[in-house]
């Protein structure tokens, strides 16, 4: 019988030196490779901490009128700094991966590797429900406590008891040039307008407008779309490696639609992709890690080891996504409530 190297072994022979390799693989293309959709439509990647945006400009695509010999000065007010920062917390975040040596031992070679793989699609999961989270719980109020002033707009000004939280279609279509059908009321597909409006009367016109769904909203939708297409409309939380603009999706009035469990009833949200208000900095990319700590060196560091991030996600702008709490809607007669 031939002699073995003195080292771990799967259940059928398979050396844990060339598992280890394999995740160390699956880890690096998780870091460096992977597309991931969800990620490049919600979220801008910054590689510091401190978020710095100039932000009391009305109008700073515009230039200022000069007199003869007049130079533009570098900014506006030269006592104070033109700009707010915003400290993005990281957090560290941790799975074990569950390979004591007893496991290797007796399970097989793709057991095993299945294992690192469901370690490594955790962390895409632990990030998409930190993004989520942060879109759904941090739409501004109009309670305050904004960390910058909300700069006027063309024809409209604004307060910190401007809210981006909207009850019902009364409040929505408030102030918004969305005609009705007479008696009827409005229907799903002038909501979403009405809500794209709300964004793009802050300046932000040209950015494309993602609205999150509740199933009774994908329904309601499907209902008016009466060309016979049968649209998808995606589940936002399946966006892991398939870009939601190849797909054949409804847009009414150029609003991209996504179904997310996060919503029930008549509640949508409507969010501007262009802007990425969700911004987010990774400390540490998804590693290896050994029990004591520190990243994998050697095969016999991932027996009873973790895999481990660092990041933090923060909304700079609670502004640049509406959400519509549905807690009246105003139908069409044709259109059946849920």
């Amino acid at each position: 019988m031939a002699r073995r190297d003195p080292e771990l072994y799967t259940a059928d022979d398979v050396p844990l030196t060339e598992i280890v390799e394999n995740a160390e693989q699956i880890v690096d293309y998780f870091n460096n490779e992977a597309e991931v959709p969800f990620v490049e439509i919600f979220v801008d990647e910054m590689d510091q901490q401190t978020f710095i945006q100039e932000i009391n400009e009305n109008r700073p695509d515009q230039f200022e009128k000069l007199s003869e010999g007049e130079f533009p000065g570098f900014q506006n007010d030269t006592s104070l700094p033109n700009y707010n920062e915003l400290t993005i917390r990281a957090e560290e975040y941790g799975k074990s991966m569950g390979l004591t040596q007893r496991y290797i031992e007796n399970a097989t070679s793709d057991r095993v590797q299945e294992k690192v793989n469901e370690v490594v699609e955790g962390a895409t999961e632990t990030i998409m429900d930190d993004v989520f989270d942060v879109i759904f719980d941090s739409v501004y109020d109009g309670s305050g406590g904004l960390w910058f002033e909300i700069p006027d707009y063309g024809a409209y000004s604004f307060d910190d008891t401007h809210s981006h939280q909207i009850p019902d279609t009364s409040a929505l279509f408030n102030d918004i040039n969305v005609p009705d059908e007479g008696s009827d009321g409005y229907t799903a597909m002038q909501h979403f307008e009405a809500a794209a409006e709300h964004l793009r009367h802050h300046g932000w016109t040209s950015g494309q407008k993602v609205a999150l769904v509740s199933k009774d909203w994908k329904f309601k939708i499907k209902e008016e779309l009466t060309n016979g297409a049968d649209y998808h409309i995606p589940m936002a939380e399946n966006l892991r490696n398939t870009e939601i603009r190849e797909m054949d999706g409804a847009t009414p009035g150029g609003v991209q639609l996504m179904q997310s469990p996060y919503l029930t009833g008549d509640e949508f949200m409507m969010y501007d992709a262009g802007i990425q208000p969700v911004k987010m900095y990774t400390e540490r990319e998804l590693q290896l890690t050994q029990p004591q700590g520190g990243p994998v060196q050697h095969p016999g560091d991932i027996i009873n080891g973790s895999a481990t991030m660092s990041y933090g996600v923060a909304n700079t702008n609670p502004l640049a996504m509406v959400e519509f709490e549905g807690v009246d809607v105003d139908w069409t007669t044709s259109q059946t409530r849920y």
